[in-house]
């Protein structure tokens, strides 16, 4: 839990400040509301698919395919992110270097 919470405190300014670098001051306080919004639909569902694989194995019988239906969850959530990565334009503005 150590480890964890240590992990949290340094993990955690670093995505905030990711969040709010790039925008200007009057939008500082959405991005921040975003950031905190995100953070914790994916602590949620992460603890939820943690979950659901790791008592997977007690559900025998019943429920065969549980395992099988969290991964795809899991591979449909990665794809998500990635294909929103690629599609969604990056709102950074792109400066030459000075050589």
């Amino acid at each position: 839990m150590i480890l964890i919470a240590a992990g949290m405190g340094f993990g955690l300014v670093g995505l905030q400040y990711a969040a709010v670098s790039g925008v200007t001051d009057h939008d500082a306080g959405i991005a921040s509301g975003v950031q905190r919004a995100s953070d914790q639909l994916g602590g949620s569902t992460g603890i939820a698919l943690y979950l659901g694989i790791g008592f997977a194995p007690v559900f025998t019988g019943d429920a065969p395919y549980l395992v099988s239906s969290a991964l795809a969850v899991i591979g449909l959530i990665a794809a998500g992110a990635l294909a929103s990565r690629i599609v969604l334009p990056s709102t950074r503005e792109h400066r030459a270097i000075a050589q």
